[in-house]
């Protein structure tokens, strides 16, 4: 995987080349045309994605955070946007999420190989988690292939919230499944803390599907196996004692996100189009949800 990575991102790892939002930004400057006095190769944003959270929000904040790491402090509040605002209740920041705390930590310049980590991670645990399924290695190894040069990294690398998210689903399907093979006390453990990594992405959206996704394999499992019904049972409850073992590890960061529901604005307006979420979601479009574009 790790060589797949390096020919396809060839000018990445070798020639000094980047995949950092701002770069690709073509009116990336405080003018219309871009960076004033700026000459040079101008990029298209030829993506259909949000680019500017990669682009204005993202990168400001990972600095700002990983410098609060730094000096040992906890990133709980940042006083530079607006009057003041609470980091913790923000979900997009990630501030707790492990591998964003390392991203943010380390200098600006090794941010691309924290990029290409994710589609690595994300390749290599599909390889492990179907090799659990007794596929083939070679199988296996496509498998994980396919899935890490997928649309979710090579199409929205520029917003880390989705990718943290996408990341996350083979290993916790990979975590699930060994537990469902063993169910030993250390896969319990090990179960329950990937559910809460899931529940730190940045991406409320996206730690609901990557979570029922989860939910939904371990029970189809389930149902599947050849085991009595109070063994089924068993395994239910097994789930539901993960789960809340996962809300417990992260209530420090549910709880202040969603006491902030009754104090914050949303400034998407559904009588001029906007529709946000469920809110004046028109049902004849249910299918856009889940299939969108």
């Amino acid at each position: 995987f790790i060589a797949a990575l390096c020919i396809v991102y060839a000018p990445i790892v070798f020639f000094n080349k980047s995949l950092q939002p701002p770069l690709f930004y073509p009116l990336n400057g405080v003018v219309e045309t871009g960076a004033y006095g700026y000459e040079g190769r101008v990029p298209i944003n030829s993506f259909n994605i949000d680019m500017t959270t990669g682009v204005y929000v993202a990168p400001p904040l990972n600095r700002f955070i990983g410098d609060s790491y730094k000096r040992g402090e906890l990133p709980l509040w940042t006083s530079y946007g607006a009057s003041g605002n609470p980091l913790i209740e923000q979900y997009a920041t990630a501030t707790f999420f492990p591998f964003q705390i390392l991203k943010n930590i380390f200098p600006t310049k090794t941010w691309d190989f924290f990029i290409l980590a994710q589609f690595w991670i994300a390749g290599f645990f599909t390889y492990l988690f179907l090799r659990l399924l007794k596929l083939s290695p070679i199988s296996s190894f496509l498998g994980g292939l396919f899935f890490m040069f997928s649309g979710s990294f090579t199409w929205y690398w520029a917003n880390e919230q989705m990718t943290n998210a996408a990341m996350l689903i083979p290993v916790l399907l990979w975590a699930l499944e060994r537990l469902f093979q063993n169910k030993r006390a250390k896969d319990i453990v090990l179960s329950a803390f990937i559910f809460a990594f899931v529940l730190f992405v940045g991406n409320p959206g996206g730690f609901i599907f990557t979570l029922l996704l989860g939910g939904v394999y371990f029970v189809f499992r389930i149902i599947t196996a050849k085991e009595k019904a109070t063994q089924k049972l068993k395994h239910l409850l097994l789930l539901l004692l993960i789960f809340v073992l996962a809300l417990e590890l992260a209530a420090f960061q549910i709880l202040p996100f969603v006491e902030s529901f009754s104090s914050m604005h949303n400034n998407r307006d559904p009588d001029l189009g906007y529709d946000y979420g469920t809110l004046g979601t028109n049902w004849r479009f249910l299918a856009y949800i889940f299939t969108p574009g």
